[in-house]
């Protein structure tokens, strides 16, 4: 059952957003998630989105309950491997 959604706000020519790409991917592996990917430079909503999360740095993940309730959001900012991430998913 999935329990959270995560959202991932990236730029491009951001050194730490294209590094935490395939660490996020690997510590994704076998979970059962749903995962969005925001580029700012990219999509004209992103930047709205980003302002409605508080996120202030780039790259950023927030997480959010799966049921959209403002309880438990949690969010990590900068660039994090894989070890660090699957730790914060589960």
């Amino acid at each position: 059952m999935i329990k959270y959604k995560y959202k991932v706000f990236t730029k491009n020519n951001c050194g730490g957003c294209t590094m935490l790409k395939p660490h996020l991917v690997t510590a994704l592996e076998d979970k059962d998630v749903q995962i969005k990917y925001y580029n700012i430079d990219e999509d004209e909503s992103a930047l709205d989105k980003a302002r409605l999360y508080g996120v202030m740095s780039l790259p950023t993940i927030v997480k959010i309950p799966w049921d959209d309730s403002d309880e438990d959001i949690d969010m990590i900012v900068g660039f994090r491997h894989s070890s660090q991430l699957k730790k914060w998913i589960e």
